[in-house]
């Protein structure tokens, strides 16, 4: 069974369908699961022009993008107490700063990839990651199996900080003010020193108040950043 079998076989809602300039015999459908774990990902959607016909038994994804979207997935639902610290220090931040994050709509109307959040989104693959494969390929074969069964199934000794990354993007909430050096700086100094969030690698930006449209990514040239090759690495 493979990643896209995976997905037909949960709960989604469809979020959109478009035309796609890579699928240009076809749609590309949207969609965000229903049931944990949660992520955004697409298919791609033949359909016969001449005869005006979706090919259903055709419909594929691109390659490797649902299953590293499963992947993040079950980080999120494997490591729930330590990613519930990580979204309680995100909305602390969002309180007592001038900072906002991306909106719900933006996450599934765009493009949306992975396990996502207003503030943070998530990297990772099952390709080469000892620790999360069997967790992975216990979900492929019982979808509905329990999280219990599944945390026992990660091997936390092969895991490498660098094949799992959590990305913390904030936005100004003032249009007009530029990124404020003094709120990305405690955002680094609070990441580096938290001992109870996931492990892995942490890139942090802090963005004006602007996005791309067509996108809604917002990092540009006056945007803060501590990334590649200088991440936070938790280990």
């Amino acid at each position: 069974m493979n990643g896209f079998q995976a997905v037909v076989c949960g709960r989604f809602i469809v979020l959109c369908t478009c035309q796609d300039p890579r699928n240009e015999a076809g749609a590309t459908v949207f969609v965000e699961s229903t049931d944990s774990p949660h992520f955004y990902t697409y298919a791609v959607v033949p359909i016969n022009q001449s005869e005006e016909r979706i090919l259903s038994d055709r419909v594929f994804s691109q390659e490797g993008q649902v299953e590293s979207a499963i992947t993040e997935g079950l980080y999120r639902k494997i490591f729930y107490k330590e990613f519930e610290c990580l979204d309680e220090y995100v909305k602390k931040i969002v309180k007592e700063e001038p900072v906002t994050g991306r909106t719900v709509e933006s996450l599934q109307n765009v493009w949306g990839s992975g396990y996502m959040k207003p503030y943070y989104f998530l990297s990772s693959s099952v390709v080469n990651n000892e620790a999360i494969k069997p967790v992975y390929e216990l979900y492929l074969k019982d979808p509905r199996v329990s999280t219990e069964k599944l945390s026992a199934a990660y091997n936390e000794e092969a895991f490498n900080s660098f094949n799992f990354e959590v990305v913390i993007n904030l936005f100004m909430s003032d249009p007009g003010a530029d990124p404020d050096e003094k709120i990305f700086n405690r955002v680094v100094n609070d990441i580096e020193t938290m001992d109870d969030i996931p492990k892995g690698i942490y890139s942090i930006f802090v963005n004006d108040n602007t996005v791309f449209k067509q996108s809604f990514e917002g990092i540009k040239e006056n945007s803060l950043e501590r990334t590649t090759p200088d991440e936070i690495v938790k280990e």
